[in-house]
């Protein structure tokens, strides 16, 4: 008998307590992967309290059925041979498929459904033959036109596109035109230190054809740039130790999971917004934009502090600054620069080496350095102008790139 088939056949053995304790124990990893340690370890404590073998119950019985949920949803998994597939070459694959053919529907042939097979069959029964789609005869350079719309409006739709088959596949990642669009949307964008729009875009065009040899998609792998129409965020967490009391036997001191985020939006005329906060994404996303003081989540039944009203988070930690960003063209480090933050006698200057990260190219921000430059204050004596602080960044995290679809650039 299988795990599965086993998990079945025991489903209807979990008292009320044990279910209690899964939704707990799963309640526990959400907030474990989101950053939140200490709501996680107050989960898995309740989880435990109610039942104390939670997560044998959770792995032998509850999640296998889930395995197979989805596995009825998505299909069965194939194991892949990760060293074999780092040895293909793509570009060279991608140019194997310029002259692959779409392979209409054969009416004669029910069981002729071929992966590049492009019918129409919404709308129909069974009994009924599908119909040969008109997109078959568009030309190339519609398609083409189709998918830079698509670039624009939806990144991912030209991405899903482009993966249906090898035909499009050729169209949406082979074809120079489409990287040379993608390249004039994000690099033209970029807010370089010291250049002015024309002497940019001559630096950017004499980069490509020089250093990159005249190949957008190569430049886009490797030469940094910030992401917009999402956010970066850093979730930063550590330990603080509390005082014993005064007839407490303990031998050590308590400690508390500290838990905070730091949020971070770019545009692409040169300003950017940062937030500090104690509210996790989900909550204060949505609300972190342009001509907004505060960043005030609408306060509900999901919502941290639960009913106090918007005052609640109208203080320091739920506040927007506005700065502005610049990149340096010969070490593509990201320099973030804020006038008005914090301390109102302070410019504060933050610098990050752009690095990429699991989904995205470029879209995690490592800390370099933090610091403060002193203003001129009216009647200071001796004047402190111009005095630069170092500030520590060893409890900071680096920050990854969120993309958001409510936002637009």
């Amino acid at each position: 008998m299988t795990i599965v088939e086993s998990s079945e056949r025991h489903a209807h053995e979990l008292t009320e307590n044990e279910r209690t304790a899964i939704k707990l124990f799963e309640l526990a990893e959400e907030r474990e992967v989101q950053g939140q340690l200490s709501d996680s370890v107050k989960y898995y404590r309740q989880a435990t309290k109610l039942c104390h073998n939670v997560e044998t119950i959770y792995r032998q019985k509850h999640l296998p059925g889930l395995v197979k949920k989805l596995q009825q949803e998505r299909g069965h998994s194939r194991k892949v041979d990760e060293d074999q597939v780092k040895r293909i070459n793509v570009d060279k694959l991608l140019q194997s498929f310029e002259y692959a053919e779409v392979i209409p529907f054969d009416p004669n042939n029910p069981d002729h459904l071929e992966p590049g097979s492009m019918v129409i069959k919404l709308g129909i029964t069974d009994t009924e033959v599908p119909q040969i789609s008109p997109l078959l005869d568009l030309h190339d350079d519609i398609w083409v036109n189709i998918l830079e719309i698509l670039i624009s409006t939806d990144c991912q739709s030209w991405f899903n596109f482009s993966m249906t088959c090898k035909r499009n596949a050729y169209i949406g990642f082979g074809n120079q035109y489409i990287w040379k669009y993608l390249w004039n949307r994000i690099y033209p964008s970029q807010i370089y230190d010291g250049l002015t729009m024309e002497m940019k875009v001559q630096m950017l065009e004499a980069k490509l054809n020089l250093q990159y040899g005249s190949k957008p998609k190569q430049m886009l792998k490797t030469q940094p740039y910030i992401r917009f129409g999402g956010i970066y965020i850093s979730v930063v967490n550590y330990l603080s130790e509390g005082g014993k009391l005064y007839d407490s036997s303990s031998w050590i001191n308590p400690t508390r999971t500290i838990t905070y985020y730091r949020y971070f939006r770019f545009y692409p005329d040169g300003q950017c917004l940062m937030l500090l906060t104690f509210l996790e994404p989900k909550q204060i996303v949505p609300f972190i934009q342009r001509g907004k003081q505060y960043a005030t989540p609408t306060t509900d039944s999901n919502s941290t502090g639960g009913g106090g009203g918007l005052d609640e988070y109208k203080s320091e930690p739920s506040r927007i600054y506005c700065g502005s960003w610049t990149l340096d063209d010969s070490t593509s480090k990201l320099t973030i620069v804020v006038t008005n933050g914090p301390s109102p006698h302070h410019v504060y200057y933050y610098t990050f080496v752009i690095k990429n990260m699991a989904h995205y190219y470029h879209g995690k921000l490592n800390w370099e350095a933090m610091e403060s430059v002193r203003k001129p204050v009216v009647g200071e004596v001796p004047s402190r102008e111009g005095e630069v602080s170092q500030l520590s960044i060893r409890k900071e995290k680096p920050f990854r790139f969120l993309k958001v679809k409510s936002y637009q650039y």
